[in-house]
C-alpha cells in the first residue's frame, strides 16, 4: 500500500488523528473475501461507511488502528469459513478463546506470532441480500523505543545558532 494515493479528510481525536480511507486503502494483510464492499445506508445505498486509518498516542506506544464497517457477499456461516480458512493461510492464528458465533451474530480475532498486530470482526447476520456486515479492526501496537527514555534532556535539545536568538 503506497501511504495515501490523494488527499483524504484528516480528523484530530482526543489521543491522536486518524485519516478517512478508501476501500482499496486497507492493508493488503488483513484480506476481505472477493466482492467486498464498504457497507452502505439510505433508501438506495448510496450513503457509504468510509473507513479510517487512525494514531492513537498512549503512555505505552503508539497504536495503529485501522477500522471499518463491509458487506461480505457470502452467507453468514460462509463468511465465518472463509475468515477461518483464509486467514490461517496467511499465518494468522485465531485466538479462539475470545471466538464466538450464535445465530445473530459472531466474533473472531486473530494474530501473528511474530508481530504485534491484531484483527478483529464483528459479524452480524442479516437480510441475506446484502451479504454479511462485518466491522472489522486491524490494530498494530508500536513501542516506545526505550533509547529515547534513556537519552538526557541536554542532548534532546536542537542547536540553535546565536545570532537566531537576539
Amino acid at each position: 500500500m503506497a501511504l495515501l494515493k490523494n488527499f483524504r479528510q484528516i480528523k484530530q481525536n482526543p489521543d491522536g488523528i486518524s485519516f478517512r480511507l478508501n476501500f482499496e486503502d486497507w492493508p493488503t494483510d488483513a484480506p476481505f473475501p472477493p466482492q467486498t464492499r464498504l457497507a452502505s445506508f439510505g433508501e438506495n445505498h448510496d450513503l457509504f461507511i468510509y473507513p479510517e486509518w487512525q494514531f492513537a498516542f498512549q503512555p505505552d506506544g503508539v497504536y495503529e488502528i485501522w477500522s471499518g464497517i463491509f458487506r461480505v457477499p457470502l452467507s453468514f456461516d460462509e463468511t465465518v469459513a472463509w475468515y477461518r480458512s483464509e486467514l490461517k493461510k496467511l499465518d494468522w492464528v485465531e485466538f479462539s478463546d475470545y471466538a464466538y458465533v450464535t445465530e445473530s451474530s459472531g466474533g473472531l480475532k486473530f494474530f501473528r506470532p511474530d508481530t504485534t498486530t491484531r484483527l478483529s470482526f464483528s459479524l452480524l447476520r442479516g437480510d441475506s441480500s446484502l451479504g454479511t456486515r462485518i466491522t472489522a479492526w486491524r490494530v498494530t501496537k508500536h513501542p516506545l523505543p526505550s533509547a529515547v527514555e534513556s537519552i538526557p534532556d541536554s542532548q534532546l535539545a536542537l542547536p540553535i545558532a546565536e545570532e537566531a536568538i537576539r
